[in-house]
């Protein structure tokens, strides 16, 4: 006979007790302990629980909400708790309450191993955020080279631009990161006889990105007039970081002839 309101209880039951195992789970994807993630996982804990924290936690430790133990295990670096996560199909494209991926996280902590295997489980390259800035604009803005070319490499769009309208070169050579200025420039096509990139690769370079909702960036109707516009801003962005390149270069070179000299 069954007794009214017993699947209730029954349902209220399990999901307490997935709430007790949600700590255990996102504390040890955090600390990259791939033995108790997989006995978690065996007893049925969920693979995209979630944290949560009390309004006061969030706003005087400034913590961010919503983390799934992919994410953690991304923030911190841990590739083969990572992979082990998104073997376990762990959702690749889950956000936090700040609306980042482990995409973002991997690239803002410089983390280039997570990032090629969350790239190949099939991440999007270039999810934005809120402030439409992807993984690649942070990993550059922290100055990650191997972040950055992990992400090129990839097919990341070099020339995404966030709400400010600033694109991963320029916020690199505002923060005087030259290594990832010039991963940055290199995206461009081969220069013939080491000139200036040739029209058609400026172009290309300026053309919109694809964007990870499956709709195109705000320029993906621009005219053709908007984008040769485009095109010319970006090469003279190259051209002014080049000059600060060669600029440090040469600060360097004197300084070492001066140690020298001395």
């Amino acid at each position: 006979m069954d007794i009214p309101g017993r699947a209730a209880a029954a349902a209220a039951g399990d999901e307490w007790e997935q709430d007790q195992l949600a700590a255990p789970m996102l504390q040890a994807a955090e600390e990259g302990d791939a033995p108790t993630i997989q006995r978690l996982l065996s007893a049925g804990v969920g693979v995209d629980v979630r944290e949560e924290a009390t309004l006061s936690e969030r706003y005087s430790k400034g913590w961010t909400t919503g983390k799934t133990p992919l994410i953690k295990a991304a923030q911190q670096g841990h590739a083969a708790v990572v992979r082990l996560l998104l073997e376990a199909g762990a959702d690749v494209e889950a956000r936090d309450d700040d609306y980042w991926t482990a995409m973002h996280w991997a690239g803002n902590n410089g983390h280039a191993a997570v990032l090629r295997e969350l790239l190949a489980s099939g991440a999007h390259t270039d999810p934005r955020d809120a402030e439409k800035r992807t993984p690649l604009t942070y990993a550059a803005i922290r100055g990650h080279a191997d972040a950055v070319r992990a992400l090129l490499d990839a097919g990341a769009c070099g020339v995404a631009a966030d709400r400010l309208g600033k694109t991963a070169l320029k916020l690199a050579q505002e923060r005087g990161h030259s290594d990832v200025v010039r991963l940055l420039l290199d995206t461009a096509e081969p220069r013939p006889n080491g000139g200036p990139a040739t029209p058609a690769a400026r172009a290309r370079a300026a053309a919109p990105c694809a964007a990870a909702d499956g709709t195109d960036s705000d320029a993906s109707e621009a005219a053709p007039a908007a984008a040769a516009a485009a095109a010319a801003a970006l090469q003279r962005e190259r051209d002014e970081a080049l000059a600060r390149c060669r600029a440090l270069e040469a600060e360097i070179t004197a300084l070492r002839a001066r140690l020298t000299a001395a």
